[in-house]
């Protein structure tokens, strides 16, 4: 029971997520992800996992153990 449109949006949320996490820039993997802007992709983003992506990266564990 899934519209096109959500799943474009999820699809789109997680493009974005998994370049974010690579180093992308949030602009970057917003535009690359289809959203029309930093703040399309932010709303969104912290509409579906409650956390803007800056603070999703933030709360990421840091490689080497930190």
């Amino acid at each position: 029971g899934t519209t096109f449109r959500q799943f474009k949006r999820w699809s789109g949320l997680q493009h974005a997520a998994r370049l974010i996490v690579a180093g992308a820039l949030v602009r970057t993997a917003a535009m690359d992800a289809g959203f029309s802007d930093t703040a399309h992709l932010t709303r969104t983003f912290k509409q579906c996992f409650g956390l803007t992506p800056s603070q999703a990266i933030a709360a990421l564990p840091t490689i080497g153990g930190g």
